[in-house]
Order: structure tokens, then C-alpha cells, then sequence
């Protein structure tokens, strides 16, 4: 038992000693006040613009026939280089597959009369972004009708009719002129006036001149003496009178 302690003994001081490492240590970690700011982020850039300006298809109006369409595009100013348009079309409905140009031709399409074809526009600029027109078309086979002309104008007529309304005009706007009234006609009067008022202020067709020791009735002579009047030479009625005299009168020059 000794043996074996004093040989265990032994090897331990015959044992190498450990070998130090040479190699630095990593430093130690920094704080979070020592650690430098991440750099700032780049300015955003505004987004290029992406759309159309303008879009036409010829023939614009329905047609009886035609063997081209044509369509055409116009990119608003400030899109991005290289963006690419293409052209989609239909035929009554039904999508031209793989024909993408700017126009169709009848052997692509092969449309028939009665039929619709339609076209819209759609601009890519790469980055996934994408825009379209609004959907165009024309009837192929439906040929609009032509308006009729319109007839000359008859300008003598309309100034006539022109003239005619401000003559209506005119007359409706004028005060009413009547016609000056007749004057009235009254009957000759019978009574007697006075002649002392004069003739000067009497109107001899209403107040005829009265005859002298007449009295109005059916007395009344035409020669104006009624009966038993005495007349102004001197003579009744059935008075006889000789060379101017009544019976036994002394004439005059005669015994």
C-alpha cells in the first residue's frame, strides 16, 4: 500500500508543466453609449408617373367594312425610360390571343359583318406597375347613315317673316286711334224761342228761325199765317182785293 502511494507521488512530479497561450484575448464588448450609429437610410425617391395622354382608333365610326384597325397610344410625359405599351384586342367579345401590336388586320382578327371589335391600351414600366386605357370600338358592317343636307337658307322669306312680326309688334304697341264720331243729327225743333237771343248764338239746324205769330200744331199754314190772322199788307185770307185795295177804300188820287 505504501508502494503504490509513493509511485503515485512519484509520476505526479515527473508530469510536464501546463503550456501558456500566446493568443490575444477578444476585447472586451463595447456599451451601448461606445457603439457608433447605423448609417441614416436613403433619401425616398418619388415614384415616376405611369399613364396615357391620349388614345384614338382608326376608323373612328362604325363602317360597312374595313380590313385594318389601327390604334394608337399616346404615354404621359415623365414616365419612366423603357416602359412598354401593348394592345389587347377583341373580336365579338373573344380576346386575339398572342397579337399584341398597335393594330389588326382582318386575317388575325377575322371578324365578319355584324361584329364587334374592341381595343384597349396597357403601359408597363418593369416594376410591376401597370396602366390601361379605356376600351375603344367600332361595328364593323353597320355603316352610319349619312345625315341629310341641310336645305338654303331663304333669307327673303325670314326677313319677310321678320318684317311681318314687327309689324305685329308695332301695331300692338300703338295706342288705339278712333275714328272722329259723326255729329249727331237731332230734328228741327218746333218750339218757339225767343228772338231775342239772336241768331248769333243759336245753331239754325237745332233751333230754326221762328216765323212770325206762328204758334206750333196742326194750325200751322205753309205760308206761314195761321187762320184769322191779319196779314202784314193789310189783307185777311178770302179778302178780295181790287188794284191793291179792299172794297171801300178811298184810293188814293180819286174822289
Amino acid at each position: 500500500m505504501r508502494d503504490a502511494l509513493l509511485l503515485g507521488l512519484l509520476l505526479v512530479g515527473c508530469s510536464p508543466a501546463p503550456s501558456v497561450s500566446k493568443t490575444p484575448s477578444a476585447p472586451a464588448p463595447l456599451l451601448p453609449a461606445d457603439a457608433p450609429s447605423p448609417p441614416p437610410p436613403p433619401p425616398a425617391v418619388a415614384p415616376t408617373p405611369l399613364g396615357f395622354d391620349d388614345f384614338t382608333l382608326s376608323p373612328s365610326r362604325d363602317v360597312e367594312w374595313t380590313e385594318r384597325i389601327v390604334a394608337s397610344a399616346s404615354l404621359m410625359r415623365g414616365v419612366a425610360p423603357g416602359t412598354d405599351v401593348s394592345y389587347r384586342w377583341f373580336v365579338d367579345g373573344a380576346e386575339v390571343r398572342a397579337w399584341r401590336r398597335e393594330f389588326l388586320r382582318h386575317r388575325e382578327g377575322k371578324w365578319e359583318r355584324g361584329e364587334l371589335v374592341e381595343v384597349y391600351a396597357v403601359a408597363e414600366d418593369g416594376s410591376g406597375r401597370q396602366s390601361r386605357t379605356e376600351t375603344l370600338g367600332i361595328w364593323v358592317g353597320r355603316a352610319p347613315v349619312a345625315a341629310e343636307p341641310r336645305p338654303p337658307i331663304d333669307w327673303d322669306a325670314r326677313h319677310a317673316a321678320d318684317d311681318r312680326i314687327r309689324e305685329e309688334r308695332r301695331r300692338r304697341e300703338e295706342p288705339v286711334q278712333r275714328e272722329p264720331e259723326a255729329p249727331v243729327a237731332f230734328p228741327r225743333s218746333e218750339v218757339y224761342v225767343n228772338p231775342l237771343f239772336g241768331e248769333m248764338t243759336l245753331d239754325p239746324d237745332l233751333f230754326p228761325r221762328p216765323r212770325r205769330g206762328i204758334t206750333t200744331g196742326p194750325q200751322q199754314r205753309v205760308d206761314g199765317y195761321t187762320p184769322g190772322e191779319q196779314r202784314v199788307d193789310g189783307y185777311t185770307p178770302g179778302e178780295q182785293r181790287v188794284d191793291g185795295y179792299t172794297p171801300g177804300e178811298p184810293r188814293v188820287g180819286r174822289n
